[in-house]
């Protein structure tokens, strides 16, 4: 047995000796000499223009090597076995009692079965590394998290090839503290999902995955429903890879910080995403990065939003009942003071320079409350019908240096628009606040006159995607 938790503990132990985040714990935690005092997160009154001034050098975008490893060792990892109302365990570092397994020890443990109303839950020491390996796991908890991680360094959900896997929760749960947990899948530290199984997470309480650090996702099949959120990290979302179909009653992919300018930024580098969100689509309160993939916006209240947006690959179309995409400064407050912002708006950035954006939507389709910077890639924007919103709206500098941005009205007809257009549409904004209940951007005059058809471009860029999206289902969009 000794024999078996030693090779356990030795894979792990080689994953963390190869993790550039151990390695480079400042980078990866956003977490510098002026803040690490604070490690949780300075008080609100302490919040300063310096600690909320997005900080690009401190954020970590890379994925570890352990990150994108789903491997493991079958024969030495620690088996748990899920049978209705009752588990066993067969190895070290983990017990059952009754329908609640805790894990307390760095290792890789193999999970099989289904719990009728049970828990997982890692209680380990704060530089535990743990694989949790479903494999064909099926785990409803009534009053709490399917999955619940208290404490470890980090923690590794790996999909097994082959497997389906489910994580169910109740509309009630018993709360530690804080209001929390509030999770399906639920995590105090930094949270890894990886692997080539299926896994689908239903929240009937709050969020369906939730990490109180890092949320990285390279790969698997995720299925995901929630009340409120699909996937959450508050440090930061990452996606490499997978596939995802996610239907969530406020926004489906999100991270959450806002005290600290190095941390709440979301990132989509690659995967598959079908979307229904009842707020946001992707939310980031920092940066949000799409570089890959494919995004896939069936409906949503916004689309794309964060004080700074960057677009630079993938394929991402939004259908959106308010702006599709929307930078806009985090809802924060310098000492305390009611109302006060803790961004100036001059920060906020949206930035396109590669990929393909198609929006249709009933509010603005560009809303920038800082500047707009356009350097490549292929943007198609529907006309909304409503005559306060604009397909660009920009309360700072427009800039369009590179690729094709195409406006498409209610009957087709395509416009290739230049900055000169585009500057006539900005002009005179309002501003547009993060989330809902922000007055929408109120384009001049000028915009106004370039509602009507316009002359067809000399080369259409019409997106055949796109040609199913269901206007109907859009208020005011032309």
């Amino acid at each position: 047995m000794a024999v078996l938790l030693a090779a356990a503990l030795l894979s792990l132990a080689g994953c963390a000796a190869g993790d550039p985040a151990a390695s480079s714990a400042a980078g990866a935690s956003g977490v510098d000499a002026s803040t690490s005092a604070n490690a949780g997160g300075p008080s609100e009154a302490a919040l300063s223009s310096d600690a909320l001034a997005i900080n690009l050098e401190a954020m970590d975008f890379d994925y570890s090597d352990c990150d994108k490893d789903a491997s493991y060792d079958a024969a030495a990892a620690t088996r748990v076995a899920l049978a209705g109302d009752a588990a066993s365990v067969e190895g070290a570092g983990a017990s059952a009692e009754g329908s609640v397994i805790t894990v307390t020890a760095a290792g890789t443990y193999v999970v099989s079965g289904e719990l009728a109303d049970g828990q997982i839950v890692v209680d380990a020491a704060s530089e535990d590394k743990v694989q949790l390996v479903l494999d064909g796991a099926r785990i409803h908890n009534a009053d709490g998290p399917a999955i619940y991680v208290r404490k470890a360094d980090k923690v590794f959900v790996t999909l097994a090839a082959d497997s389906a896997n489910a994580l169910t929760d109740g509309a009630d749960y018993v709360l530690d503290q804080d209001d929390e947990p509030n999770a399906t899948l639920f995590s105090h530290d930094d949270l890894t999902i990886n692997g080539t199984g299926s896994l689908e997470v239903t929240s009937a309480y709050r969020h369906a995955v939730c990490s109180k650090d890092d949320l990285v996702v390279t790969g698997g099949a995720l299925s995901v429903s929630a009340a409120e959120d699909g996937l959450r990290g508050r440090d930061c979302v990452k996606i490499a890879d997978g596939t995802f179909a996610i239907t969530a009653g406020e926004d489906a992919v999100k991270s959450s910080n806002d005290e600290d300018g190095s941390r709440g930024f979301t990132c989509i580098d690659g995967g598959t995403f079908d979307i229904t969100a009842g707020d946001d689509a992707v939310h980031a309160e920092s940066v949000l990065r799409v570089t890959g993939g494919s995004v896939d916006v069936a409906t949503c209240n916004e689309g794309l939003e964060a004080e700074q947006v960057q677009v630079s690959g993938g394929e991402v179309s939004i259908v959106a009942n308010d702006d599709g995409v929307n930078a806009a400064a985090r809802d924060t407050v310098t000492g305390g003071a009611d109302n006060a912002p803790g961004v100036s708006e001059g920060s906020c950035l949206l930035q396109i320079s590669g990929g393909r954006l198609e929006v249709a939507s009933a509010g603005d389709a560009l809303d920038s409350n800082g500047d707009l910077a356009i350097t490549g890639g292929a943007v198609i924007l529907h006309v909304p019908a409503n005559p306060d919103d604009t397909v660009v709206d920009c309360d700072g500098s427009i800039s369009l240096a590179g690729g094709t941005v195409t406006q498409v009205a209610a009957d087709g007809t395509e416009t290739q628009l230049t900055q000169e257009l585009m500057g006539q549409m900005g002009a005179g904004g309002g501003m547009g606040g993060m989330g809902k209940g922000g007055p929408s951007g109120m384009g001049g005059e000028g915009d106004k006159a370039l509602r009507g058809p316009g002359a067809a471009p000399e080369a259409p860029a019409k997106a055949p995607d796109f040609a199913a999206v269901d206007r109907d289902s859009l208020e005011g969009v032309g």
